[in-house]
């Protein structure tokens, strides 16, 4: 069997196979990139919130931890919780009073994010919230209301506002699923399914056989790709580690480019 996986950005999956293939970025080089920003703006002080149950977070937060220590920062708080049975984040949050950090890290999914942004809010925490890509979704303004205005995230660069390809492809979403958002997971699949979809128009055959399925590993293996994603860069082992991510802030009840 071949598989694909455009949700994960868990490391781990690097090496499961060589029939399995990672398009997602690893959430390392995102964790990286927000410590290179905390420590540009100044920040020397920051509290990590993060989702202890789920490997993908786990690996996140652990990996901000090293890099910001190593840049010359402090973690005042390492707090790991398990998101599907949290909901009330005001007993660390009032201990982060105290502490008063220069920003708050989260890595946990967006509708418990939200949650803790307006319960910190409530509190008169006012440091900067920083996150990363999967926050992201419509959940996180549900959930936190005007609370989640200034909210600065690392992002994969699809937006319905970015390249004219990005915004072609959004025009025909929103026809074809009204009252949908296009996400960054699904346009990732879009572009995987594109890839597969010309390698086998080339080589037409009545059976999906090993043949094909040796075409489609050296189609994603060391190869690259301009997708309406953006660069798909798969490496030796078919993953995608890096990716060209941005910086976004909440403005408005949705993320924005961060000028």
């Amino acid at each position: 069997k071949i598989v694909f996986i455009p949700t994960s950005n868990t490391s781990k999956l690097n090496t499961a196979g060589d029939y399995i293939f990672k398009a997602n970025p690893d959430v390392d080089f995102e964790a990286k990139k927000m410590v290179a920003y905390a420590r540009e703006k100044g920040m020397r002080n920051i509290a990590i919130l993060y989702d202890s149950a789920n490997d993908t977070t786990t690996t996140g937060a652990n990996v901000f931890r090293e890099q910001f220590i190593k840049s010359g920062g402090a973690i005042v708080l390492f707090e790991g919780m398990d998101s599907k049975l949290t909901t009330d984040f005001r007993t660390q949050l009032t201990v982060l009073k105290k502490l008063k950090p220069d920003a708050i890290y989260v890595v946990i999914n967006g509708k418990q994010t939200g949650i803790a942004i307006r319960q910190a809010r409530e509190l008169s925490l006012t440091m900067p919230f920083l996150g990363w890509s999967s926050h992201n979704d419509p959940e996180l303004f549900t959930s936190a209301g005007a609370s989640a205005e200034g909210v600065v995230i690392t992002d994969q660069p699809f937006s319905c506002e970015g390249t004219l390809v990005m915004q072609e492809y959004c025009v025909k979403y929103k026809a074809r699923f009204s009252g949908r958002t296009p996400t960054s997971y699904g346009v990732t699949a879009y572009d995987v399914f594109r890839i597969i979809s010309a390698v086998l128009a080339k080589n037409r055959s009545s059976v999906f056989g090993d043949k094909e399925k040796r075409l489609i590993q050296e189609a994603f293996t060391s190869k690259t790709y301009e997708g309406v994603s953006g660069t798909l860069a798969f490496d030796a082992e078919g993953n995608i580690r890096d990716k060209d991510f941005v910086f976004r802030v909440a403005k408005d009840g949705k993320f924005v480019e961060l000028k």
